[in-house]
């Protein structure tokens, strides 16, 4: 079986390992893409059967997120799945929340037709075959038919964006088994509402407002797409790994695992998740620098917190500062017992462990070949767990999901501190993201959300970066010590055409400045309340 198709209109090969799965949820109800949408039907559905606004809202959601992959590369394939049976069920779902747009099987009937009248490529899927465990899904992509109808189309992608009521308060179920081998993605389930998940998705739904309207991006893009090279070690190592920075990238969610809301909670989805240090260091928000910070050890003191201890007040050094057989770099010896640590905070069992780590772990950090043995890491493990005998309990015990609950209310806390004064904070892993004007302000939001999450005194984290607004201070007190405390902060980013003119196109939609905050202020209460409509939009 094939990755790659050379039996296209314009007899060019498409790598179909580059695609994405189509989004049910991508929404426009703009008068533009519904003129658009009504072109469509028009020309190529009229004479079918089936309650119109019913086929045109199939059709709406095909063309859109065709669109989008266009819009954001060319080359980008839309992986669709062909077969009743995923649409009957809510897409594998046990949930009609996960479906709110209502889309069924019918979506296979709009990929046929626009197939069949010559305006997107086509691929069939194949089932499983030896050597390929998942089979092939199908894949769509615009024509020059349909592209061609996209560049002369009154709407833009900033008109496009998620279904108003798209759960953000996903609930997983456990991870299932087949054979006691293979492991199935883990799907979401239905749940019973309370005041605690109508809490969070108001202040998720608030927070995803407030993403739309704000400016993302990294000065040195030229195109909203960022190849990102693979460490030695990891999975199809050839196979380009690319994240796409766009207006719809920006939409968030908190998954919760296990069938229960005290397992996980992370807010996730944001492209800025999906991309390293490096790249974001470059991050600009609405045009101006960004700062990150980040809680030092996260999890392994939130560990300790579980278990009643503060780690800083008990100890003066790193929980990674452990000595490896074999490993004379002490840097290097922190390194490995940080991966092996993490990943026995979630692993289940020693053995899922060992595997993770050899498959995640970066080699490149090795000066000279090095073999992680079960054994090898074994007695590195058991290192750990004499070093930090308090939460050996919570070592490979599946305890991670506790820890990145815990994790996931101190991110609410912060955001939802933002949302008082409608400001942008990107949450990463461990860390966080904000404009630089807005550095100290997150620094205090932090220290907050650690005392009201734990309960401890504020934990150590980074803090060799100067603060802002006392650099300026010191402007007309000591000029030299401002010149030195000022070199040390974030220097101007490169701003490539392509960046400034997605900045243009965004300021001109949202009527923004670029570099200020809206000055719109809520009150606690105000930022649950939901809103009747949303006054950004038309």
């Amino acid at each position: 079986m094939t990755t790659e198709n050379t039996n296209i209109s314009n007899n060019a090969p498409r790598d179909l390992n580059y695609s994405r799965v189509l989004d049910v949820h991508v929404w426009s109800n703009y008068k533009e893409v519904n003129d658009f949408v009504s072109l469509i039907y028009d020309a190529y559905f009229s004479s079918q059967n089936g309650k119109k606004s019913v086929s045109k809202r199939h059709i709406k959601l095909v063309l859109l997120d065709l669109y989008v992959a266009w819009i954001t590369d060319p080359d980008l394939n839309v992986s669709v799945t062909m077969t009743r049976d995923f649409y009957s069920k809510s897409f594998g779902t046990n949930d009609s929340r996960y479906n709110e747009l209502n889309i069924s099987a019918k979506t296979i009937g709009v990929v046929h037709t626009l197939r069949e009248n010559g305006l997107i490529g086509y691929v069939k899927g194949k089932e499983a075959e030896e050597g390929f465990v998942h089979g092939f899904v199908s894949r769509i992509w615009a024509e020059p038919l349909l592209v061609s109808m996209f560049e002369k189309a009154a709407f833009h992608e900033l008109m496009i964006w998620n279904e108003d009521e798209r759960e953000v308060i996903v609930l997983h179920g456990p991870v299932e088994k087949i054979k006691g081998k293979k492991k199935v993605k883990a799907k979401p389930v239905g749940y019973d509402e309370t005041e605690e998940t109508q809490s969070q998705r108001l202040i998720v739904q608030e927070y995803n407002e407030l993403l739309e309207r704000t400016f993302i991006d990294i000065g040195e893009a030229e195109t909203p797409v960022l190849t990102i090279e693979k460490r030695a070690g990891s999975k199809d190592p050839d196979k380009p790994h690319h994240v796409h920075i766009t207006h719809k990238s920006k939409w968030t969610r908190r998954i919760f695992n296990n069938s229960s809301f005290t397992n996980s909670g992370r807010s996730l989805v944001g492209f800025w998740q999906r991309i390293g240090e490096d790249h974001r260091k470059k991050i600009l928000i609405n045009d101006e620098e960004t700062r990150e910070l980040d809680f030092s050890s996260l999890h392994p003191v939130l560990a300790y917190a579980n278990a009643g201890v503060d780690y800083w007040k008990e100890n003066q050094v790193g929980p990674y500062d452990i000595a490896v057989a074999g490993i004379d770099d002490s840097k290097v010896a922190r390194e490995i017992v940080k991966k092996l640590l993490l990943l026995a905070l979630n692993a289940r069992d020693e053995a899922s462990l060992f595997k993770a780590f050899r498959s995640e772990f970066d080699y490149s950090l090795l000066d000279e070949e090095f073999s992680f043995t079960n054994p090898v890491l074994s007695k590195i493990l058991d290192s750990i767990k004499a070093r930090h005998s308090i939460i050996a309990d919570q070592i490979a015990t599946g305890a991670g999901t506790k820890l990145m609950n815990l994790d996931g209310k101190i991110v609410e806390f912060v955001i939802k501190r933002f949302l008082l004064s409608n400001t942008p904070v990107l949450s990463v892993h461990d860390s966080f993201i904000v404009q630089t004007s807005q550095r100290d302000k997150l620094s205090t939001a932090m220290k907050d959300a650690w005392v009201s999450i734990t309960g401890q005194d504020v934990t150590k984290y980074k803090q060799n970066m100067p603060m802002y607004q006392d650099a300026v201070a010191w402007r007309h007190l000591d000029y030299v010590f401002y010149l030195d405390r000022m070199a040390d902060l974030p220097k101007a980013q490169i701003r490539t055409t392509g960046y400034l003119n997605r900045l243009n196109k965004h300021n001109k939609f949202f009527n923004v400045k670029p570099s200020k905050s809206t000055s719109v202020q809520y009150t606690p209460d105000e930022i649950l309340m939901p809103k009747k409509y949303k006054k950004y939009k038309k």
